[in-house]
């Protein structure tokens, strides 16, 4: 990808200008380059601070900050591109903006069930049902509109604020980390 400059394509995409858009630098036997540029007017992305794959790579979830900093926003989008070539934003959930300095990194659980987010000193459980019942297949939604996650569970346990959480690639088991070094584990009852 010579010459690619990340900045620059972004705003000639928001723009409409195509000039800097070398389709070349796309064209590749491995490995590709897909814009998420898919969001609710009130979200203006500055900064992705965090990303994780879907466990059979249907939809990534990313949480990022807005341009002054001032909110914080988690998001599912698909990662199959519609007719427009976008990748479609599917659901949502605006997040507390606590340690504006820190990346917080969300995770899937193993199933794909569920979204594990940090938040203030412990963490949420998202999901696009309140019963964590809907796998997260953006098959299902290709006409839908956007739509907010739903909480289904917030649990606090820290003394500091949780910068990262994980999830067991195997159980319902999260580990959620703070910003004084300590590791919180988790197993939480859905049903």
């Amino acid at each position: 990808m010579d010459g690619f400059d990340p900045v620059r394509v972004w705003m000639s995409h928001v723009q409409g200008d195509r000039r800097y858009l070398r389709m070349d630098q796309f064209l590749r036997n491995r490995n590709r380059v897909q814009f998420i540029s898919d969001f609710l007017s009130e979200m203006f992305p500055w900064c992705i601070n965090s990303m994780e794959v879907h466990p059979e790579g249907k939809c990534v979830v990313s949480r990022f900050a807005s341009e002054d900093f001032g909110a914080e926003w988690t998001v599912v989008h698909a990662l199959e591109s519609t007719n427009d070539g976008q990748l479609p934003l599917l659901w949502y959930k605006e997040e507390a903006n606590r340690e504006r300095d820190f990346i917080k990194e969300v995770c899937f659980s193993q199933d794909g069930h569920v979204i594990c987010s940090p938040f203030a000193f412990g963490f949420r459980l998202f999901s696009p049902t309140i019963d964590c019942s809907v796998y997260v297949d953006p098959h299902q939604y290709t006409d839908m509109k956007p739509s907010e996650l739903i909480e289904v569970n917030t649990t606090i346990g820290h003394r500091s604020v949780v910068l990262t959480t994980r999830c067991s690639p195997v159980h319902m088991l999260f580990a959620s980390g703070c910003l004084d070094g300590r590791v919180c584990f988790n197993q939480p009852c859905l049903a």
